[in-house]
């Protein structure tokens, strides 16, 4: 995000080092772009419901087919030094590329990150970190748009994001080779359970076998 990008009423601090910044505003719902602290707005219920059923449908998908690593804000993930520190809402690497992870990074692009969109943060999804993400090697950019109902799946073909045609309105994941979702489902209300999520992975599963 280039710095004229950047509200004023979203700046925290400005010549802070990306350590300093790890050690004492990442957990606090932070990013930092080019030495400035931007402070992210707080996140409306549907975020905070959608966020949580994603991750916990992708938890139990990824305890039962051990695939890979699921981390979820504010874990932070920086595609590579000099980058910006992003915490994505859900961001997942799969086990091969494991030696990205450390205790409080994610040190390189993992494969699939995952942004929810939020009124202030239309811009910075849709276009800034589509860019980012697109040029530092994310395989799959999941958005998804509480505010119009809308999903967008992008694949990394050839350095370039290709939006990626739904079946029915399901999605089928290039990355995570057994994993679906059915779209239609994240925009009724209430969202699942645990205990159906988990019903859905048992499904999933047995129909991808």
């Amino acid at each position: 995000m280039a710095q004229n990008k950047i509200a004023q009423e979203q700046v925290i601090a400005r010549n802070v080092t990306f350590d300093d910044w790890m050690k004492h505003y990442a957990e606090d719902h932070t990013e930092w772009v080019e030495g400035t602290v931007i402070k992210l707005s707080p996140v409306t219920e549907d975020h905070d419901s959608l966020d949580g059923f994603l991750f916990v449908l992708l938890k139990f998908y990824l305890e039962e087919t051990d695939e890979a690593v699921i981390r979820r804000h504010p874990f932070v993930m920086r595609i590579k030094p000099g980058s910006p520190g992003r915490e994505p809402d859900i961001h997942i690497v799969l086990k091969e590329r494991a030696h990205i992870l450390q205790r409080t990074l994610t040190a390189g692009p993992a494969d699939i990150v995952i942004e929810i969109v939020s009124e202030e943060s239309v811009e910075r999804d849709t276009e800034t970190k589509f860019e980012e993400y697109q040029a530092g090697g994310v395989r799959e950019y999941w958005l998804f748009n509480p505010i119009d109902k809308t999903t967008k799946f992008y694949l990394l073909e050839g350095g370039k994001y290709r939006l990626v045609e739904l079946q029915d309105g399901v999605f089928q994941s290039t990355v995570l080779s057994r994993f679906r979702l059915d779209t239609r489902r994240l925009w009724r209300a209430p969202l699942p359970t645990n205990r159906e999520i988990l019903a859905l992975v048992e499904a999933m599963l047995k129909e991808a076998d």
